[in-house]
């Protein structure tokens, strides 16, 4: 016997690119890793493979994490503060949503963890990590006015 919930799956869009390629691809591989949670496998076996997608998921988001503060401060990103408190914060609602899972049911767990994706990769990435590539286009052409105001 199977789950009965559909299977849902995250799927990246090139419109999700920042135009950097690691950040990039490890914005693709949060969006593989929260997949696997939904994937359709026996009940049995359902609430396990959630922990575990949760628990990688956990990780690469603080793998993640640090490599794009290292890309923001490598670029001199001039919100980089509010940008990494927003992680941190990123950070405290997975591992409080991580605490409680053992208390939920396999609906509210996969409900929940839907909502955070779509909250904190999907949205954040729209909304908070596009501003880094804005930011690398400042640069970029406020480079290009030097160098022909030089010329």
């Amino acid at each position: 016997m199977t789950h009965d919930i559909p299977e849902y799956t995250f799927s990246w869009s090139n419109s999700y690119s920042i135009g950097n390629t690691t950040i990039d691809a490890e914005h693709q591989e949060l969006f593989n890793i929260a997949s696997e949670a939904f994937k359709n496998i026996p009940t049995d076996k359902k609430i396990d493979k959630i922990k575990d997608t949760l628990n990688k998921l956990s990780d690469y988001f603080h793998k993640h994490f640090k490599d794009e503060e290292e890309y923001m401060a490598s670029i001199k990103y001039d919100k980089i503060d509010s940008h990494k408190k927003i992680h941190q914060d990123i950070i405290e609602i997975l591992n409080k949503f991580l605490k409680r899972v053992p208390l939920m049911d396999i609906e509210d767990i996969e409900e929940e963890l839907k909502d955070f994706i779509e909250k904190y990769l999907v949205k954040h990435i729209l909304e908070e990590d596009k501003k880094l590539a804005l930011w690398e286009k400042y640069r970029q052409d406020l480079k290009e006015a030097k160098e022909l105001r030089e010329l």
